[in-house]
């Protein structure tokens, strides 16, 4: 897992620093990488624009909705990249799962993405007002 944290320099000790944006990418072959998700985001409730890259082979948008709606309740910007060889769902269904899974576009992988041979999904959102 490869990760970037944006935050303003602390006025307050680390402890106590809110972080406003994260990059996260998980490297292929990482099956825990759900869970490692949950745990990281639960340690930093107050993401309101996230990005994030992940090359699975099924994804579950249930769960990840589940994650997102449970830990980040001041996210206002997702963009994601997704390579998967499976999705199990339409894509026209994926709106209902989260606020933010609107804007989505879906692209065959080349060799320079990945190596899972599949489909990618990238979703690009932020919420009005």
């Amino acid at each position: 897992m490869l990760v970037s944290i944006y935050a303003k320099a602390p006025a307050k000790p680390i402890q106590s620093l809110s972080v406003k944006r994260l990059n996260v990418s998980f490297i292929r072959g990482d099956s825990n990488w759900f869970e490692n998700f949950d745990h990281l985001l639960s340690l930093l409730p107050n993401i309101k624009r996230l990005f994030f890259h992940v090359c699975v082979v099924q994804m579950d948008f249930n769960q990840l909705s589940s994650i997102l709606n449970k830990r980040l309740l001041h996210l206002r910007y997702l963009q994601c990249e997704i390579h998967s060889t499976a999705f199990p769902i339409k894509l026209n269904s994926l709106r209902r799962y989260h606020s933010l899974f609107n804007n989505i576009d879906l692209q065959n992988v080349d060799d320079n993405d990945c190596r899972c041979d599949g489909l990618k999904i990238c979703i690009n959102d932020e919420k009005k007002g």
